[in-house]
């Protein structure tokens, strides 16, 4: 005879201590969430400052998702910067926050002097290793990400791509809220 535990209640705990360990492992590092920043570009810039620093990007591309405007800024084939709003905030481009990047330059550092081309073990080795996913690239390649969850309002996440002998080839940003909170 099935209990209910078996039949209800066993299987939403295996999912609940599932989604618990992915969590859990995400945020089992010590990154503090001021290593979000490469040459200023930080969730606490704005695109007006960007482009102060950086000048007018090559490509300028609008996008809106539910509620969310966002603009992405592309400074060619090595750096995109993202900022994004809620769809009714009345923020002009200027305002917005960065809300992700990707950057696959070399000469871009966080505080700490992590860079592409550089061992994601200089990473693990000061801040733990966050959450690793392993994949194939389209070449069939391994590689691997490493992924710093922070569990802050913004639902912030820094993740540093690897190629299969362990050296950075991009750093990336994103936030899952992207409102600005303003």
């Amino acid at each position: 005879m099935a209990t209910v535990f078996s039949k209800g209640i066993k299987p939403l705990f295996l999912a609940f201590l599932f989604t618990f360990s992915l969590v859990v492992t995400g945020w089992a590092h010590t990154m503090p969430v001021s290593e979000i920043d490469l040459n200023g570009i930080s969730p606490a810039a704005t695109l007006g400052s960007i482009k102060q620093v950086y000048g007018e990007p090559l490509t300028k591309e609008s996008l809106v998702n539910g509620n969310v405007r966002s603009i992405r800024y592309q400074y060619g084939p090595l750096l995109e910067i993202t900022g994004s709003t809620a769809l009714d905030s009345g923020l002009g481009e200027d305002e917005l926050l960065v809300s992700g990047f990707r950057c696959k330059a070399n000469n871009f550092y966080t505080p700490r002097g992590f860079k592409v081309d550089q061992p994601i073990s200089k990473v693990i080795s000061l801040f733990g290793a966050g959450e690793k996913f392993t994949s194939r690239d389209t070449n069939g390649q391994e590689t691997s990400s490493y992924l710093y969850i922070f569990p802050n309002d913004r639902a912030d996440i820094l993740i540093f791509y690897t190629d299969m002998a362990g050296f950075i080839t991009e750093i990336a940003y994103r936030n899952n809220l992207s409102g600005n909170g303003r």
